[in-house]
C-alpha cells in the first residue's frame, strides 16, 4: 500500500508495481470530489485496470490544523493502519497513541496533545475515492467494502484529462542529459546500458537545472510593493532558487505579461529595474526566505515582502518567468562592492539546485562561496553531506557560468581530502614549470611494490600537511617540502 504525494504522480510510476486489487493512498491537496481530474493518464489506467482500491487525505492540511506544521508522519501512520485492516480501528489507535507518548513524551504535553489530536482528525479527513469506468460513470464494485470509519464518496462523473505523466527531463535538454540521466532520475537507471556511461566516470556539470522536482506544495511569491531589496531571502536559499537582478528598462518589452519588475533601489544602478523571481520547479518549501524577510505589512497581519502560497496554480505562470529571467544579462561586477549582502546577491551562483535536505543549512555558505570566487575555484571535497547534495549521481549542482567557468569539483575518499587539496595546490602552483622528472616510468614496477609506492607517498603528503597545520603554506614552503618529497620517493622508488 502506497503513500505517496500528488506531485510524485507526474514523476514517477508507482503504481507500476502494484498487485490487483491493492490499496493506493494519496496525500492530496485536493479533496475526493476533484482528485481524479488532477490525476495522469497513467494513473487512472492503472487504477481501474489493476482494481486499485484508492483513497485520499490532505494530510498537510490536517497538520497545521492542529500545529503540526508540514509533520505528516503521524497522520500517515494513522492511515496506514486504517485501511490496512492489520489491527481493529480502536486497537490501532490505542497502540499509535502509546507510541506517541513514548517518542515525543519528553519534548512536553503539549505535543503530544497535538499528536493525539492529529490522529482523531485524520480519519474524519480520510476517504475512499469511487473510481469511474472508462464512460465516467461510478463503478462501485471496484471498490469492495470500505473500511469502518472510512465513508466512500461519490463524485461527480469525469471525462479522462488530457495529461500525461511528465518527462523526468525537459526536451530541451542535452542529449545525454535526456538519454543517460533521465532514466535514472526516472528510477530505470538499471535499464541503461554500460556503454551508455562516460568511460572515464567523468559528468557534466550544471545537470541538476534539469531535474525539475517540483516537490513544493508552497513557494514563496514575492511583492514588489513591499520589498526593500534587501537581499536577505536570497542568501538563505539553500537551493538557489530565489535570484535578483538588475537590469535595462528595455529588456522588459519581451517579458511575459506576468513577470513583475520594480525600480531599482541600489546607488550603483540608478535608472534600472529590478525583479526577484523564484524558480518554481526547483523550489522544495522550506520557507526560510519569509522567516529572513525583515519587511512587514503594516496593514495586513502576516504578510511579508516575500509569502508562501500553493505551487500547482503558479506553476506554468512562474516557470515562463523563470525561463525568461535567466535571459537577463548579469550584472558587472568589476566596481561592484560585494562585501555588503544586497550586492553579494546580484552575483550569479554557480551552486543551484543541489539535492541538500529542504532547509540546509550548509548550502547557502557554499552557494554564496561561488558567487564571490566560483569562476576560479577548486573544490576537494570530503565524504559527507557536502559530496552527497555535491556530487552524487544522476545530477551535479555545480555549475558554470555563460564563459564556461565554474568550481572544478572532485571528491576524495573518506576524510583524506587535506591530502588531495594539497596536491591539487601544489599542482596548480608548479603547473607551468613541473619537472618531468617526476612523471617516473612505472612499466617494471610490481603490484606489492606498487603499494609499497602509495602507501609511502600518502604518508609523506600527510606529513607535509601536518607540518603546515599552523597556517596555509606560501607557495616556496610548498615547493620546497614536495621538492623533498620527491627525493624520498625516488629513494622508495630505487629501493624496489
Amino acid at each position: 500500500m502506497p503513500a505517496i504525494s500528488l506531485l510524485f504522480l507526474e514523476r514517477f510510476d508507482v503504481l507500476k508495481y502494484s498487485k490487483p486489487g491493492g490499496v493506493f493512498l494519496l496525500d492530496s491537496m485536493y479533496d475526493v470530489g476533484e482528485v481524479w481530474n488532477f490525476l495522469p493518464q497513467e494513473v487512472q489506467h492503472a487504477l481501474r485496470d489493476k482494481h486499485i482500491r484508492f483513497y485520499v487525505i490532505d494530510a498537510h492540511k490536517v497538520a497545521a490544523s492542529v500545529g503540526m506544521g508540514g509533520r505528516i508522519n503521524t497522520i500517515m501512520q494513522t492511515c496506514f493502519f486504517a485501511i490496512s485492516g492489520i489491527l481493529s480501528r480502536e486497537q490501532s489507535i490505542e497502540q499509535i497513541k502509546r507510541s506517541i507518548q513514548k517518542t515525543y513524551g519528553k519534548r512536553g504535553e503539549a505535543v503530544v496533545q497535538k499528536n493525539y489530536q492529529a490522529v482523531d482528525e485524520t480519519l474524519a479527513h480520510l476517504h475512499e475515492v469511487l473510481i469511474p469506468d472508462e464512460e465516467g460513470v461510478q463503478s462501485v464494485a471496484l471498490i469492495g467494502t470500505a473500511v469502518a470509519g472510512v465513508q466512500a464518496q461519490r463524485k461527480p462523473a469525469v471525462v479522462l484529462p488530457m495529461f500525461t505523466r511528465r518527462p523526468p527531463v525537459p526536451a530541451e535538454a542535452p542529449d545525454f542529459v535526456r538519454s543517460v540521466l533521465g532514466p535514472m532520475i526516472a528510477g530505470e537507471g538499471d535499464s541503461l546500458p554500460v556503454s551508455a556511461l562516460p568511460c572515464d566516470g567523468t559528468y557534466p556539470v550544471g545537470t541538476a537545472c534539469w531535474e525539475k522536482r517540483n516537490i513544493a506544495l508552497e513557494i514563496p511569491a514575492w511583492d514588489p510593493d513591499l520589498c526593500i531589496q534587501c537581499g536577505k531571502c536570497v542568501m538563505v536559499c539553500p537551493h538557489a532558487v530565489i535570484r535578483m537582478k538588475v537590469y535595462d528598462p528595455q529588456l522588459l518589452a519581451d517579458a511575459p505579461e506576468t513577470f513583475q519588475s520594480a525600480e531599482a533601489r541600489f546607488k550603483e544602478f540608478p535608472t534600472m529595474k529590478y525583479t526577484l523571481q523564484v524558480a518554481p520547479e526547483d523550489c522544495t518549501g522550506c520557507g526560510l526566505c519569509v522567516e529572513a524577510c525583515p519587511v512587514k505589512d503594516k496593514s495586513q497581519v502576516g504578510h511579508k515582502a516575500i509569502n508562501m502560497v500553493a505551487q500547482p496554480p503558479l506553476r506554468e505562470r512562474e516557470k515562463a518567468n523563470w525561463a525568461y529571467f535567466l535571459k537577463l544579462p548579469e550584472v558587472d561586477a568589476t566596481d561592484l562592492n560585494v562585501a555588503a549582502i544586497k550586492n553579494s546577491q546580484l552575483l550569479q551562483p554557480l551552486f543551484e539546485f543541489s539535492g541538500a535536505c529542504s532547509g540546509c543549512g550548509e548550502t547557502p555558505y557554499i552557494k554564496l562561496v561561488t558567487q564571490l570566487f566560483g569562476d576560479h575555484m577548486i573544490v576537494a571535497n570530503a565524504t559527507g553531506c557536502s559530496s552527497i547534495y555535491g556530487g552524487n549521481l544522476p545530477t551535479t549542482p555545480w555549475t558554470a557560468n555563460s564563459e564556461g567557468h565554474g568550481p572544478a569539483w572532485s571528491n576524495s575518499l573518506f576524510e583524506d581530502n587535506a591530502e588531495f587539496g594539497l596536491g591539487c595546490v601544489w599542482h596548480w602552483i608548479n603547473r607551468e614549470n613541473m619537472p618531468l622528472n617526476f612523471c617516473f616510468s612505472m612499466k617494471s614496477v610490481s603490484v606489492r611494490n606498487w603499494c609499497r609506492i602509495c602507501c609511502t607517498l600518502t604518508s609523506q603528503i600527510r606529513w607535509v600537511f601536518m607540518r603546515s597545520a599552523n597556517g596555509w603554506p606560501s607557495s616556496d614552503n610548498v615547493c620546497s617540502k614536495m621538492d623533498r618529497l620527491q627525493q624520498r620517493m625516488r629513494r622508495v622508488y630505487s629501493n624496489c
